[in-house]
């Protein structure tokens, strides 16, 4: 599993930035994202995947609780299986 300082680590060091400047980015980034869902919102990344909220069901009361889910792009897959396979 990756937590927050490694994925900040690893994108600052990836794209010469700052940790700082990458922290405030990425703070912002699930900020923003999160307002979206919470709106009900989807929010799709053009060769990526997309953020929604679905209603799932909750019990057999026939509750329904809303949560997050993460849909990646078939494309986005496959470009990252080739170039980890060129990395070998």
């Amino acid at each position: 599993m990756i937590y927050k300082e490694d994925f900040i680590s690893r994108m600052a060091k990836e794209h010469d930035f700052t940790k700082e400047s990458t922290r405030q980015f990425y703070d912002a980034f699930l900020e923003t994202l999160g307002k979206y869902l919470i709106e009900e919102q989807d929010v799709m990344f053009y060769n990526f995947g997309a953020f929604k909220m679905r209603k799932y069901r909750y019990d057999k009361t026939d509750n329904r609780v809303t949560r997050p889910v993460f849909e990646i792009s078939r494309d986005f897959v496959k470009r990252a299986e080739r170039e980890k396979a060129n990395e070998e």
